[in-house]
Order: C-alpha cells, then structure tokens, then sequence
C-alpha cells in the first residue's frame, strides 16, 4: 500500500490506493543470496523498479565473514590453552602419584585401567570448565545485547536472545569440555606408564 505512512501529507490526500502501484517489502533471511533474490524479483513480470542496497549487503557480509575467521582462530587458540591446562594438571597429578602408578604397574596392572582414572579426571576438567565459560557468555551476551539495543545502533536487525540458543550452545560447550579434558588427560599420562 503505497499511501500507508504517508496519510497525513496533503500531496497524497483524497486519492484512492487504486491509482498507486503495490509496494512489497521483501526480507532475505541469507544475505549470501541477496543479489540472486534481487535479479528474481526484477525477472517477475509486473515489477517497475527495486531498490535495494547491495553495498550494504555486500559489506555486512564481509563483516561477517571476517568475524566468522576471527572466531575460528579464537577458537583454536583457547583450545589449545585448555588442551595445555588440562594435560599439564593430569601431568602433576600422575607426577605425584607416580609410586603408586610404579607399583600398581608391577603388579600387573594393564595401561587401561591405570589411565582410566586420569582421563575420568580430566573430563570432569573440561565439563566444569564448559559450564564455568557458558555461564559467563550467557552473562557477556545477555550484557552486549542490553548495551546494543539501548544505544540503538542497530536498528536493520533483530537481536537474537540467548534463551533461543542456549540449549544448542550448552551441549556444544559440554562436549568441546569433555572431548579436549579427555585427550589432555590421555595425552599426559602416557609418560608415567612406561615403568
């Protein structure tokens, strides 16, 4: 409806909506597709004219693209740091208990069953590591979209509340935790193994 948000002007006053073309509004959900959904909607027969701000696109999208690689660098790196953390923690605690690793080995123990322990360890480790980094980007989320939506910055989009996501999140962090807790442990103990 072309005259919707103009009713108060004078100019557009007692024309019937008959006169004007229809005005659609169109949203794409994957800005990768922008300027495909652009030359589909030109291609349509009935359509005049579009406007549409492929610039804008095209720079949220490489916006996007270069926080995606920063995020995955991070990723990497806190990884990495929790890898070291945890396989450095396992090491001293089999450093202090290596008599009784000796021992246990002597007497037959096999490699398994004196691992076993330490891996259980480590991933207890990484679970309460996951669940200490969730609670805070709940936080550190929660506090950025307060801040964002306050200062009105973005007003193109909608906020995604991490209520929505939070499961998806939750289960991501818990098995990152157990998985790097896990083979940090792995890792570590093989050393005091050899008797």
């Amino acid at each position: 409806d072309y005259l919707k948000g103009h009713e108060t002007e004078g100019l557009y006053a007692n024309i019937p909506d008959k006169v004007f073309r229809d005005r659609l509004s169109i949203h794409v959900k994957d800005l990768e597709r922008f300027t495909e959904t652009v030359d589909a909607v030109d291609a349509l027969p009935g359509v005049v004219n579009h406007r549409a701000a492929s610039e804008v696109a095209e720079g949220f999208v490489a916006v996007r693209n270069a926080v995606t690689a920063l995020a995955y660098v991070l990723i990497g790196i806190l990884a990495a740091v929790s890898l070291f953390i945890i396989s450095n923690t396992t090491r001293l605690a089999a450093f202090a208990r290596r008599e009784e690793i000796a021992i246990m080995k002597m007497c037959g123990a096999t490699d398994g069953f004196v691992r076993w322990p330490f891996i259980v360890e480590g991933l207890i480790l990484g679970l309460m590591g996951a669940l200490v980094a969730f609670f805070l980007q709940w936080a550190v989320y929660g506090a950025v979209c307060r801040a964002i939506i306050g200062s009105g910055a973005l007003t193109l989009f909608e906020l995604l509340e991490f209520k929505e996501i939070w499961n998806w999140v939750l289960c991501v962090f818990l098995a990152a935790g157990a998985a790097i807790g896990a083979v940090g442990s792995g890792f570590a103990i093989r050393r005091f193994l050899q008797v």
